[in-house]
């Protein structure tokens, strides 16, 4: 009998496992996040998919920004990409946490969510990732005005 590892005994560098209803739940059209907050999910969240494994794709993904001048919390298999100035909330401050979810051996779940932060930085960090990791442009959802 195959058991699996509860959550604290899996190795810090272990991908997240999602199951079904997770996955489903990542729908945008069941996302019910809008009716609670005023900025537009796709100014706030992005996903896309990715073949590489979880190592290469976090390794690729701290170069990137580190390239950008961004600082990088590493915890817990999660990255936490910083650049503040002075005013957490002044323009050029950003705070984003990148996941990488396995759905299969083969096939990863990227997600990029923004805590705070100017939203043209955020785009510009969106684009500059998805560009360097090879996902195809998603229409609007990297354009959308605040």
């Amino acid at each position: 009998m195959d058991e699996e590892l509860s959550e604290g005994e899996k190795s810090p560098g272990s991908p997240v496992l999602i199951n079904a209803f997770q996955l489903i739940g990542m729908s945008s059209c069941l996302d019910l996040s809008g009716f609670f907050e005023k900025e537009d999910i796709s100014e706030r969240k992005i996903r896309f998919t990715s073949n590489h494994c979880m190592k290469d794709l976090l390794a690729k993904i701290e170069d990137i920004v580190t390239e950008m001048g961004f600082q990088v919390i590493k915890k817990n298999g999660k990255l936490k990409v910083l650049r503040e100035n002075r005013d957490q909330r002044s323009l050029g401050s950003l705070s984003v946490a990148a996941e990488v979810l396995e759905i299969s051996p083969s096939l990863y779940v990227v997600e990029l969510r923004k805590s705070y932060g100017d939203p043209s930085v955020y785009r510009q960090l969106c684009e500059k990732l998805s560009n360097d990791l090879g996902v195809p442009p998603i229409h609007g959802l990297l354009t959308t005005e605040v």
